[in-house]
């Protein structure tokens, strides 16, 4: 019997791969699911060592999000139009703007030509296919509706695209407001000060408080201001390290969940995310069990993750997924609940798409809201800093100006 090599997905979300001798590839299937596993990649092992010499060379390209939504769209437009798969390609490459596009459609049309499927190879580019892009699109091949896949992933993609933009330009207004801050603290620190230290000692007045405050910080960020960039990269550094541990990912995402207002915040945007993913995988066929260990596979927040693989142990005993959500303790209420009613109804796809439009809007009010707290907040401890250093500078000028009319 052949020897088969695969590639698959572990009810913790993890990768994993090995070797089955099997009749032929449905049998290898049927076993990695018995075992719980989720079928990332089966091939022949001969077929795999093929693989791996034709692709040694590959460079990982990176593909940015908006040009992989784009490509979604204009497969979806020509799959629709009955184009044989191998001509959208070749049509999609010929008019993609990007390079790295090009190339990859180029080589994922020579791999179908050669007999392998879509999702095959598009698993050979992990750099421009995500493992949950690739999986959705080989249940879209083998339910024979990659057409409406398509339509379906661009909708996620372009969804979660945005959700994640708003997160993060909610985080780089303040940051940037922050970091110009601090940059002009520290040229007034380090070129302004000792210039002014000269003329104050100089007066041999007695200085006050934040003048003597004020003039040991920009001693010491003049003679030993290096120090600060050291420290914060070997924080950065540690931080690193410890976040590319699992423990470490465990117990910095509780710190974050136990914020006040952040941790609620984080908890929302988690769920849409999650949701908008179920909602998508369910819509492209993948049973309710395997979406949830792909999703598991996504996220970042490790608690999370540790909470749906214990989920995913328990649905695969038959206890159901909003029974476990709610014991979890790791989900909000009304996302429990709306699942349980999905789930009883018999509408769980339409039910998480649902909740991930409902959560969707309450991200974005909440980074409206944060955004417009956050600003005032800014600019009011930026003029405590600013009236701290203007008193500290003028208190002594006015003494020495008294000193000099005396």
């Amino acid at each position: 019997m052949p020897i088969y090599s695969y590639q698959a997905l572990t009810p913790e979300g993890k990768e994993t791969a090995g070797k089955l001798e099997a009749p032929d590839r449905a049998s290898v299937l049927k076993t990695l699911k018995g075992q719980g596993l989720v079928p990332v990649d089966v091939v022949d092992s001969a077929e795999a060592v093929a693989k791996r010499a034709a692709g040694a060379g590959r460079k990982r390209r990176k593909l940015k999000t908006r040009e992989l939504v784009m490509f979604t769209h204009q497969m979806n437009s020509v799959l629709k139009a009955n184009i044989p798969l191998t001509q959208a390609l070749a049509i999609i490459a010929g008019q993609a703007e990007s390079e790295v596009l090009r190339e990859v459609l180029t080589e994922v049309r020579e791999d179908i030509e050669e007999g392998s499927s879509l999702a095959d190879a598009m698993r050979e580019h992990p750099g421009v296919f995500p493992p949950l892009y690739v999986n959705t699109v080989r249940m879209g091949e083998e339910g024979g509706v990659l057409d409406q896949v398509m339509a379906q992933l661009a909708t996620f993609i372009e969804s979660s695209y945005e959700l994640n933009s708003e997160v993060k330009s909610a985080m780089y207004y303040p940051a940037a407001i922050v970091g110009m801050a601090m940059l002009s603290v520290s040229f007034i620190l380090i070129f302004v000060m000792p210039k002014m230290t000269a003329v104050f000692l100089e007066s041999g007045a007695r200085l006050p408080w934040a003048t003597r405050m004020l003039i040991s910080l920009g001693d010491f960020m003049s003679t030993r201001g290096w120090v600060i960039p050291i420290v914060g990269v070997g924080i950065f550094l540690g931080m690193r390290e410890i976040l590319k541990q699992e423990s470490g990912r465990y117990y910095w995402y509780r710190l974050i969940r136990s914020l006040p207002a952040v941790g609620v915040f984080v908890q929302k945007v988690g769920v849409t995310r999650i949701a908008q993913t179920m909602a998508s995988l369910l819509q492209s066929g993948v049973p309710a069990l395997d979406a949830l260990r792909l999703v598991a596979g996504t996220l970042n927040d490790a608690v999370v993750r540790r909470a749906l693989s214990d989920i995913c142990d328990k649905v695969q005993k038959g206890q159901g997924i909003a029974r476990p959500l709610a014991q979890s303790g790791v989900f909000p209420t009304l996302f429990v609940q709306m699942v349980r009613v999905g789930e009883e109804s018999g509408e769980l796809e339409s039910m998480f798409s649902h909740v991930a439009s409902a959560y969707s809007l309450d991200v974005r009010y909440a980074i409206k809201n944060f955004v417009s707290l956050m600003e005032p907040m800014i600019i009011g401890v930026m003029a405590v800093v600013v009236m701290f250093i203007v008193l500290a500078l003028a208190l002594p000028m006015m003494q020495i100006g008294q000193t000099m009319g005396h």
